[in-house]
């Protein structure tokens, strides 16, 4: 059974990867991220290559502070504006 968590999905995003635009974890959590990093709940905070890993690896949950951010009104759009100009180039097959 497969569950739909945020470990699953991105680890299904990054199998879809083009080879020519190979992204690192980090640069990854940034693009997916970028409008929460931009603003100003996000400007003390910096990506952990372990934590980041531990997320991808669903050992450890999206810090709290991320997830407040797009949980308040009006931001969940600018996480599918993020995945639509950041994430969906990235991948070889688009559609």
């Amino acid at each position: 059974m497969n569950i739909c968590d945020f470990c699953s999905v991105t680890k299904l995003i990054l199998s879809f990867v083009g080879e020519s635009k190979n992204i690192n974890q980090l640069d990854f959590m940034y693009e997916l991220f970028r409008d929460f990093i931009e603003s100003n709940a996000g400007y003390d905070f910096e990506f952990d290559n372990g934590l980041v890993c531990r997320w991808l690896n669903g050992t450890a949950k999206i810090s709290p502070k991320i997830t407040a951010y797009y949980l308040s009104n009006g931001n969940i759009e600018a996480m599918a504006i993020d995945i639509t100009e950041n994430i969906l180039p990235l991948l070889y097959d688009k559609d």
